[in-house]
């Protein structure tokens, strides 16, 4: 029986932050000196937070069978009116893992390779499946599971970014309603950095 919770006290927030970062490992690294240990240091204080941001406990939906201590996969996703750049801005700072060049730049980035997010859309970040439990349609169940909550904060639609070199992950969406809306990669230096945009319209 599939379940869905919150962040609980009991979770292992270190083990949520790698997963997280394996999800993007690309921006991570940007913004955290191409350090793994300082990324994950830094993922687990954002999520933890006094300043709502992107990967704020709020924002994890966790998946479990009959355990709930057992996570299968996780979704970090929220409204876009949930947001500040203000407070994501000092979210990112007081991990003390990063700079504010560092943050800035990471903004540009954002701008450039990543969809735009309006107040009444809602965006799914970053889904993950255990490797534990995987070929068992955990990444589905998430993701109607975002479409539902998308549903009940009468969003008008879902995004989602397909970095470029995941291009498999199109299919995956694509099944499940989503199409693709923008591109949001660029070459540079001869390598292509980005992401593939993808939308399901909800009105």
């Amino acid at each position: 029986m599939t379940n869905f919770r919150n962040l609980n006290d009991y979770d292992d927030v270190g083990e949520i932050a790698t997963w997280i970062y394996n999800t993007d490992e690309f921006t991570f690294n940007l913004l955290f000196y191409n350090d793994k240990v300082r990324a994950i240091t830094a993922i687990e204080r954002l999520i933890m937070s006094d300043y709502i941001n992107p990967y704020h406990r709020n924002f994890i939906t966790i998946l479990y069978d009959e355990n709930p201590r057992d996570i299968a996969g996780i979704a970090v996703s929220f409204k876009g009116s949930d947001l500040s750049i203000r407070n994501t801005y000092k979210a990112l700072y007081d991990t003390s893992c990063t700079s504010l060049p560092l943050i800035i730049q990471n903004s540009i980035v954002g701008i450039l390779f990543a969809s735009h997010i309006k107040s009444n859309e809602y965006y799914i970040g970053n889904l993950y499946t255990n490797p534990e439990h995987r070929k068992k349609g955990v990444g589905s169940k998430l993701v109607k599971r975002c479409i539902k909550n998308a549903h009940i904060l009468k969003c008008d639609a879902i995004l989602l970014d397909v970095e470029f070199k995941k291009p498999g992950l199109l299919n995956f969406y694509g099944k499940l309603g989503f199409m693709r809306a923008e591109n949001h990669y660029h070459k540079i230096l001869g390598t292509t950095y980005g992401c593939y945009g993808m939308k399901y319209e909800l009105k």
